[in-house]
């Protein structure tokens, strides 16, 4: 069973890891590589905005994943999520969005929550899908070609 907490200072350097590996960086919306001062100084601001939560996943008190959620306007936020590369493929994606699209909802239940995935990243298009995120639209986002998916709240 796996569990999450908010992430906290001590975890920059998994986070800084996840973010530069190769899967993760093709599949991102900014596929360059990171330095580690730049992570660094994002990673401090991020777990100290007040309109992002970025949780840490564990199994077994081993990290295997993250989700972040970042409000960006009026009732409307946006989930990014990455699986470890050793932890992949074993089904903990689907199990993750439905936890912290619940635990963010019991703190903002009025908001929408939009995921936007490239089009050619069918597995997160699936688990979007598994964890009853409603397709909306192909658009555009951030220059790519993308997906939109969004989740209500079903407790507003």
């Amino acid at each position: 069973m796996i569990s999450f907490r908010e992430a906290n200072i001590n975890d920059k350097n998994i986070f800084f890891n996840w973010r530069n590996e190769q899967l993760v960086r093709s599949f991102s919306f900014n596929s360059e590589k990171v330095s580690l001062k730049d992570h660094s100084k994002w990673f401090e601001n991020k777990i100290n905005d007040e309109n992002c939560i970025i949780l840490l996943f564990l199994e077994s008190n081993n990290p295997i994943g993250q989700i972040r959620i970042e409000k960006n306007s009026l009732n409307q936020a946006v989930i990014n999520i990455s699986v470890s590369r050793e932890n992949r493929g074993k089904g903990y994606s689907v199990d993750m969005l439905k936890k912290a699209s619940k635990y963010f909802h019991s703190k903002n239940p009025e908001f929408i929550i939009n995921a936007y995935v490239k089009s050619e990243n069918l597995k997160s298009i699936n688990s979007f899908e598994k964890a009853s995120f409603k397709f909306q639209k192909k658009t555009d986002y951030k220059g790519h070609e993308s997906l939109n998916y969004i989740l209500e709240n079903d407790k507003r």
